[in-house]
């Protein structure tokens, strides 16, 4: 019941306050979703579109918790089981935060969070007008956030088009039946076995979660092995434009010393963060536990499918991570290595996949009114809306900063 008041409210707060073309109180229906992801994949603004990707990444996933909770198999309740949108959504956003850092400044700042007290009041001496004379420092910022854009719109277009395709086939079709099983094969058939063997598998098992779960723990291992299957080809697909996002080394000079820098590691272990609404998780460290101490959800503890437990060997154990029920090694050391981005990913998603706590809007109403007005929020500004757990009153950049303490950073 506490879920089926959430979606009203998040329902709410989307059609009321942020003029939505769909009734009010309501979610869009799946032809609606189609239209606003038609519509954001042809925005040319990388910075807009990336707000709208993030927007519709949301929209997807509370749409694909209803059609899961509805599954009419009698033992099926995915009302509380987050889809591979769940989680994408806060990595958009957080991929939105580093094409939107458009200064050196910026960047020092979030480098900086949790040092000494003197030396970041040193960095905001200085200022962002010192830190833009250097000559090199539009150039890197720019060459970075390009294929980062291009990413974010290649697997929205992809991976958001396959959910909502799927929500088009099976909204609906309650029942498992002959003709459903048909439906499936033409559904299953609009994808291109040789690029998106993956994705078509993941969307295979979403159907099985929603029509033939055998029981909770069989539906919520369904959901992850989709939602496994779905990260690996949406990273696979992200590879050349993670590669692109790194520049090589190069040499710069501040105070008649000259430097290499190395950004690949140094943005790995300082850079690359994923902000969920209530936990911010550096990929150069170790997975840390949920909030409630657990590692796992209660109906993902183990591992019971032999598909599940052979490709969580492939993707975190066989990549160092001592066993399925650890999280020590799957922090990575080169974001560019796509080994070492599924250890992280994989266990990210199993952890999480029962987190309402991600259901909640990553914009506040002022923010989206904004952006629909087509007006880049200021980033001092940006805060996440009040479903979620931390106050909205605290921006998200004083957020970051606190609690990169608690990471230690």
């Amino acid at each position: 019941m506490g879920l089926l008041v959430l979606l009203a409210v998040c329902a709410c707060l989307l059609v009321g306050i942020q003029g939505y073309p769909w009734p009010p109180a309501t979610l869009p229906s799946w032809d609606q979703l189609a239209a606003y992801s038609s519509t954001t994949v042809a925005m040319k603004d990388p910075i807009l579109r990336n707000f709208y990707i993030t927007e519709g990444y949301y929209l997807i996933s509370l749409k694909m918790k209803e059609l899961l909770r509805v599954g009419q198999n009698e033992t099926s309740d995915g009302s509380t089981e987050g889809n591979w949108c769940s989680i994408s959504l806060w990595a958009s956003a957080s991929v939105g935060e580093n094409m939107r850092r458009q200064t050196l400044y910026d960047w020092v700042r979030e480098v900086l969070m949790g040092w000494p007290e003197n030396i970041i009041q040193l960095v905001e001496e200085l200022g962002p007008d010192w830190f833009d004379q250097l000559p090199w420092v539009q150039q890197l910022l720019s060459e970075m956030a390009a294929p980062l854009g291009e990413g974010n719109l290649i697997v929205f277009d992809e991976v958001g088009g396959a959910f909502t395709l799927y929500g088009q086939y099976f909204s609906t079709t309650p029942k498992p039946s002959e003709a459903n099983v048909t439906l499936l094969m033409d559904f299953l058939n609009t994808f291109d076995n040789a690029t998106q063997p993956l994705l078509r598998e993941a969307m295979l098992h979403y159907w099985q979660a929603q029509y033939s779960a055998t029981s909770t723990q069989n539906q919520a291992e369904l959901i992850g092995w989709a939602n496994w299957l779905t990260g690996l080809h949406e990273q696979t697909r992200l590879q050349p434009y993670i590669n692109s996002s790194f520049p090589l080394p190069f040499n710069v000079t501040l105070f008649n010393h000259t430097y290499t820098i190395n950004f690949k590691p140094l943005a790995t272990d300082y850079l690359i963060a994923l902000a969920l609404p209530d936990q911010l998780m550096w990929i150069g460290k170790d997975l840390p536990l949920r909030l409630d101490g657990l590692m796992w959800p209660k109906l993902l503890q183990n591992l019971t499918l032999a598909g599940t437990q052979q490709l969580y060997t492939n993707l975190v154990i066989n990549a160092g991570v001592p066993s399925f029920n650890s999280l020590q090694n799957t922090a990575s050391d080169d974001w560019s290595n796509l080994t070492q981005r599924m250890r992280f990913v994989t266990p990210l998603f199993r952890s999480r996949q029962d987190d309402i706590s991600l259901d909640c809007n990553p914009f506040s109403p002022d923010n989206w009114a904004l952006i629909l007005n087509g007006t880049i929020p200021v980033e001092d500004d940006l805060c996440y809306s009040d479903c979620c757990e931390i106050d909205p009153s605290i921006k998200l950049r004083q957020w970051r900063r606190t609690n990169a303490l608690s990471v230690g950073m």
